[in-house]
Formats: structure tokens, C-alpha cells, sequence
């Protein structure tokens, strides 16, 4: 592998709140180019003529997002993009991460992309990058993970169908079962916690933990059930692994973090039964997905 010239930041907006949007203007000014996607109404406008801004007329999800942020990129030349949700906080700038990269290149075999730690605030210490190496990873998060567009070309992109959940997932893994692979480094570059923090007593003690709409926790079922069990020949251990963190710490942290526990225990049978069905019958698409985003998620 040659090391990357040009690195990008890719930001996919949606209803951002202004703390968003402050967060957002912080971290495209630590970068000198990149594309913004605006998968709702667009409140502002990047000054940086070298940012690309493109607007849909409806929320396409996250993966068809990605997706058109990928050709922009590919068109502007970038070698490596950033992918960044709309609510994470960087606290490195691009130049350091493309020289973390580039001090490792001849370590690399055949790479999709490298993945950072991501720690929950500034209180958490942070490692110096040189007692750190990369290693191996199976999977990744999207939001975090630096992709490089010419892997991107050759896998065909995300997988839009999925909407939002498993997107990161999916790639991942379709990406090694074509020789590809990521890299993770043990080096934190952003703040960021997925979810919405709530906290429950429970006797005397006060307990926090993050939680997602039933919504997506129905596409969280739907969509990751397919992914894990159609990868059980190829890799068992992740593939069990998951499926079991799903049934437990998932399915109690749903439970316990959920204003009408029969609701929530509705979307999670529902969305194991659609992804359960998705192996049953191949040519089940995402026909009942698309009708319960349509309702519950708006354009």
C-alpha cells in the first residue's frame, strides 16, 4: 500500500440539534476538505469553498447517505474519508490522523479502512500514539472509521437497503470475505456515545445507560439477525457471540431503558420475526421495513 495523499471528512446531517451543529463547525474546521450531507432540511452553510454540500429531498437513511458522500469524495479526489454522525466530538485533527496512518502504511495488507478508539469525555485518558500499533479487526463503527474510497469502488458500497442499522456492520464483513481488511489503533481521536442517555433508580442505586427508539431497535433485530446467522459458517465465534449479546445485554438494556416495556417487547419480536424471515425466503425484502419507516421516521 502507497500511503494516502488527500484525507476528507464525510458529516451525514438529520434534524441536528445547535449543539450538533456548534460540535459539527468544530470538527470540519480541523480538516482542509470533505462532504457534508444533508438528509433533512439544511439550517447552515460550510464557508470552506473546498466542502462539498450536497442536499436530499428525503431522509434516504444512512447507508444511501454514505453512499453519496463516497462518489462526491471519489470525485473530488480523496483518497481517505472520515466518516463523523452529526453529534460526535473530535478532539484530533486530520493532519494527525493521515500521519498516524501513513507512519503505518507498510504495515498494511490489502486495507478497507482504520478504526480509532472512541472514548465518553474528556476525562478519559488518553494514550501517547507511540506506545501504540495497529492490529486486526473484524468489524467497525461507522462514525470514527477512516474508509479508503478506492476500496469502496471495489466493494460496491454500502448496502442501502439496511437503512441505518448493521450498515457499518455489513461492510465490514463483506470487505474481509473479499480479502479486504480494517485496522484499529488504540488511540482515541473523538467523543461520542450512541443513544440517548437515561437514568432509573433501582432500590438505592441510580443507574445510567443509553438507549435507542423502539424503531430502531426493531431494525437493530431486523437487520442484524440476517447479518449474524448468514455469517455463522465464516466466522462462528463473532457470529454467536453477537447473537447472544443481542438476546442479553441488549434485549435487558432495551427493556429496562423503555417507557412501555410491552411496546418495546413488541418491536423486538417483531423485528426478530422480519429477520428470521429474511433467511426464511430470500426474495423477502424490506417491503414491511420500509412501511414502518415511512410511518415512524420522518423525511
Amino acid at each position: 500500500m502507497f500511503p494516502p495523499q488527500k484525507l476528507g471528512v464525510l458529516i451525514i446531517f438529520f434534524n441536528p440539534t445547535m449543539e450538533d451543529v456548534l460540535n459539527a463547525k468544530k470538527n470540519i474546521s480541523y480538516f482542509e476538505c470533505g462532504v457534508i450531507i444533508w438528509n433533512s432540511k439544511k439550517i447552515f452553510t460550510i464557508s470552506n469553498s473546498n466542502f462539498s454540500e450536497i442536499v436530499v429531498k428525503k431522509n434516504l437513511g444512512q447507508a444511501e447517505a454514505l453512499n453519496i458522500g463516497f462518489r462526491k469524495a471519489i470525485d473530488m479526489g480523496l483518497d481517505l474519508i472520515l466518516t463523523l454522525d452529526q453529534d460526535s466530538q473530535l478532539i484530533e485533527k486530520g493532519e494527525k490522523l493521515k500521519e498516524i496512518i501513513n507512519l503505518n502504511y507498510y504495515r498494511f495488507l490489502n486495507p478497507a479502512g482504520f478504526s480509532f478508539l472512541t472514548i465518553k469525555n474528556e476525562n478519559d485518558y488518553k494514550k501517547e500514539y507511540k506506545n501504540n500499533s495497529p492490529f486486526l479487526i473484524l468489524t467497525t463503527i461507522t462514525s470514527g472509521t477512516i474508509y479508503l474510497t478506492s476500496a469502496w469502488e471495489k466493494l460496491n458500497g454500502f448496502q442501502s437497503g439496511l437503512f441505518i442499522e448493521g450498515v457499518d456492520t455489513e461492510y465490514a464483513i463483506r470487505a474481509k470475505k473479499n480479502q479486504f481488511n480494517f485496522y484499529k489503533f488504540d488511540y482515541p481521536i473523538l467523543i461520542h456515545d450512541a443513544g440517548v442517555e437515561i437514568s432509573k433508580n433501582f432500590f438505592y442505586f441510580n443507574i445510567k445507560f443509553r438507549k435507542h427508539s423502539d424503531v430502531r431497535l426493531y431494525l437493530q433485530y431486523r437487520n442484524n439477525i440476517p447479518i449474524f446467522i448468514k455469517n455463522l459458517i465464516f466466522f462462528p465465534k463473532w457470529s454467536l457471540k453477537s447473537i447472544f449479546n443481542l438476546f442479553t445485554k441488549r434485549f435487558l438494556i432495551s427493556i429496562l431503558g423503555s417507557k412501555n416495556i410491552f411496546i418495546t417487547l413488541f418491536w423486538i419480536l417483531r423485528g426478530t420475526f422480519d429477520g428470521l424471515l429474511e433467511l426464511t425466503f430470500f426474495s423477502y425484502k424490506l417491503k414491511k421495513q420500509g412501511q414502518i419507516l415511512k410511518k415512524h421516521l420522518k423525511d
